[in-house]
């Protein structure tokens, strides 16, 4: 287990563990949207949250669970003494986003959690830090997921929001905030593909991995006693292969 640099402001720790007080309860995150997931657990009173890294291929909320004991039992704590779940809800994988907001959701069932869905994508320009941030993520056939952001110190706040866009459509898109005073750095896992057909000098490369660090980071702003919590939904911004296949079918079939 370790800590992540998501987390490692002191303003960040801050609003965090303010956050948890306020909620009387531990705070955890689930990052189950590429590669390699990961949680993070803030329980009250900590330094920093602690962090449990694991593969997302073949992904099951009965690999996920024993990740979350084992957090639990480091930090001394009693699955009741959790007040909040955040959750990256997407875009990424579909079977990683999935398993992670079902097994949030049979955790609110049997706990009372406010559970806090949080855009994968703001999630990982939170992660990157810098004041301006294009997350860009692979989808299917020269098509990316993408967002741009602007960071401050509570949050990463869309400027361009999270879409599903042609790659050779994208800085056309993207012109209104090109050659402003902050360079725009890219992260995910198509920002060397994006890097590529930018527009000479407007663009910098940040090679940073999604992380619950970033995703609890983001959530803080939200997780408010008092302030309703948003549709906990998957964002998911297009069809998964096979229901792309099933749609294509009854489409055909309806000729």
């Amino acid at each position: 287990m370790t800590s992540c640099a998501s987390c490692s402001s002191d303003s960040t720790l801050a609003l965090l563990q303010g956050r948890a007080a306020a909620l009387g309860g531990a705070l955890l995150a689930f990052e189950t949207s590429g590669p390699q997931g990961s949680l993070a657990l803030l329980a009250p009173g900590a330094a920093r949250p602690l962090v449990q890294r694991f593969a997302t291929r073949a992904l099951s909320s009965e690999q996920l669970l024993p990740n979350l004991r084992q957090a639990l039992t480091a930090s001394q704590l009693h699955p009741r003494q959790l007040a909040a779940l955040a959750v990256s809800c997407g875009p990424g994988s579909f079977t990683g986003i999935r398993v992670g907001m079902a097994t949030a959701a049979g955790l609110q069932q049997g706990l009372g959690l406010r559970l806090q869905p949080v855009s994968s994508l703001a999630a990982l320009a939170r992660s990157c830090g810098a004041p301006q941030v294009l997350t860009v993520l692979q989808a299917r056939q020269g098509r990316v997921f993408a967002a741009l952001y602007r960071n401050d110190p509570e949050a990463a706040r869309p400027l361009f929001s999270d879409r599903l866009i042609a790659l050779a459509e994208l800085w056309a898109a993207l012109r209104p905030w090109q050659r402003r005073t902050a360079p725009i750095v890219c992260v995910g896992d198509a920002a060397a593909e994006a890097m590529a057909v930018a527009p000479p000098g407007i663009a910098q490369l940040c090679e940073q991995a999604p992380c619950a660090c970033a995703v609890l980071a983001q959530a803080a702003i939200g997780l408010q006693p008092g302030v309703p919590a948003p549709a906990f939904l998957p964002n998911y911004l297009q069809y998964s292969a096979a229901e792309a296949n099933v749609a294509a079918a009854q489409g055909s079939s309806s000729k």
